[in-house]
């Protein structure tokens, strides 16, 4: 059986059966008897300690690739790589037991577009939804202030953002624990979307109630959009107990993607658009409050270096402890649908810090 040994490192090339490799000299397993060494004086580098410095200087660009792919899930055991005798690393594969050399480029497997593809959801930890951040400030400076701001938006605007969080929360519920755990302090199915049901529920109530009332052989029905002629004595069946029904569904949903599965097919075939200018429910206005408040203030911790006053107190936090002050105050906040108060404490740092977000725009020159 033939061998063929690196001089320096004195390794083997073990040669499969009927298998063959080429550095220099082509070798098949059956060839013969000897022993090869690769001859390193032919090559540029001329001296082994040459030699061992190039194994240094190159031996990584395509071992890091496999070690990247890998430590993101994706797997790699077919691909492996070697040293040419020339020192240059060659990406290597397997093909029905042979090592064969492959194109650089197939190893340039992109996790996040592998995710983008498989769930429409791209985990970076680093930006924390910073667009909320604007969208913050835009309310605040607002005519008539946060609340007007949000009720310009429209009623439908309070179910199209509740879906969009729910849908993404079926997608990182599982994926990425960080940031299902800040997310999940907001938006959640037994609470935020139940009450939401409820007021709408009302909503919709009165809705009916203030429309036509026709009659076909004297018996009174209305015309509902989406549904149709529906007799009046049948909208509480047809119409009412399946929103009762619903609500009892999420009181008691475990997961984001049942919620969003279930939300998602009544909005689109249940639901029944009320006017524009219909009251939004408070829950979602305390729930909204509270989570543009908490992402922006982590935003301004993180990347704008400012300092965090106790809330009504006299103790002040920078970097890290900042950090824990509003994920705790958060947290205590939100379990009381309270979210007015990390508005509160928003308000509260940028006065305290003279914070003008525009102004910093622009000395980061991204305006």
């Amino acid at each position: 059986m033939s061998k063929l040994i690196c001089p320096v490192c004195h390794s083997e090339v073990v040669l499969p059966e009927h298998s063959s490799v080429t550095c220099g000299v082509t070798l098949a397993k059956d060839t013969d008897n000897n022993t090869y060494k690769l001859n390193m004086e032919t090559t540029k580098y001329g001296t082994e300690n040459n030699t061992i410095k190039e194994i240094h200087q190159n031996m990584g660009k395509i071992t890091e690739r496999l070690n990247a792919l890998k430590a993101a899930g994706i797997d790699t055991t077919n691909f492996f790589s070697v040293l040419s005798p020339t020192g240059e690393e060659v990406a290597m594969k397997w093909v029905n037991g042979i090592p064969t050399p492959c194109d650089e480029s197939e190893l340039d497997i992109d996790p996040i577009e592998q995710q983008i593809f498989a769930n429409g959801y791209v985990k970076n930890t680093k930006l924390h939804r910073r667009w909320i951040m604007s969208q913050m400030f835009q309310a605040l400076n607002s005519q008539g202030g946060f609340v007007d701001w949000l009720r310009r938006h429209g009623y439908e605007y309070q179910w199209k953002m509740t879906l969009e969080e729910f849908k993404v929360m079926s997608q990182i519920e599982g994926k990425d624990a960080e940031a299902y755990r800040e997310r999940s302090m907001f938006f959640t199915p037994n609470y935020v979307a139940a009450e939401m049901l409820k007021h709408y529920k009302r909503q919709l109530t009165y809705y009916i109630s203030n429309l036509k009332e026709h009659k076909c052989k004297g018996i009174p029905y209305y015309k509902i959009p989406k549904y149709g002629n529906i007799f009046k004595a049948d909208v509480n069946r047809k119409i009412f107990i399946p929103i009762d029904s619903l609500i009892i569904k999420m009181q008691c949903v475990d997961s984001y993607a049942k919620a969003y599965k279930w939300l998602n097919h009544f909005y689109k075939y249940c639901y029944i658009k009320l006017p524009y200018n219909t009251e939004m429910c408070k829950v979602f206005v305390e729930t909204y409050k509270g989570a543009g408040a908490y992402y922006t203030l982590k935003n301004m911790i993180l990347f704008h270096g400012v300092v965090v006053p106790e809330y009504h107190g006299y103790g002040t936090y920078s970097g890290k402890k900042a950090m824990d002050y509003v994920e705790h105050e958060t947290a205590e906040a939100m379990a009381s649908d309270e979210g007015y108060k990390i508005l509160g404490l928003l308000k509260e740092v940028i006065k305290y810090n003279n914070f003008d977000f525009y102004k910093r725009l622009e000395e980061l020159g991204v305006r």
